[in-house]
């Protein structure tokens, strides 16, 4: 399940865990986000709206990505638990497009070879 942070203006930023796999050439996909610069939009802080050092390590290290949607906060309805139910009804479902995406981005990352 991804961590969610809600700032300013419907903007939801969801980390996301990465799953400890290889890509096409047996590079790890956590290899390839680190070695890529994997890194947060979110100032780094103890503030509900800013990241801790912990996660921020996880997302350099790899293990989580950051992706940043809109979300319409306004048309979820009833109370804050109902609302936060929605929510994460919501980012579980952007999520494997997320994962696709990133796993087509880092497909064939790290090959090295040559046609001698």
């Amino acid at each position: 399940m991804a961590d969610v942070h809600i700032l300013a203006g419907n903007r939801v930023v969801m980390h996301i865990p990465v799953p400890s796999a290889n890509n096409s050439v047996g590079i790890n996909w956590r290899a390839c986000l680190a070695a890529s610069g994997n890194t947060t939009s979110m100032t780094e802080g103890t503030a509900a709206w800013e990241i801790t050092s912990a996660e921020k390590a996880l997302i350099e290290a790899g293990e989580i990505v950051e992706s940043v949607a809109t979300i319409r906060l306004d048309l979820f309805t009833g109370t804050l638990a109902e609302k936060n139910t929605q929510l994460f009804a919501k980012v579980d479902k952007i999520i494997p497009s997320i994962l696709s995406k990133l796993q087509n981005k880092y497909l064939y990352f790290g090959h090295n070879g040559s046609n001698e």
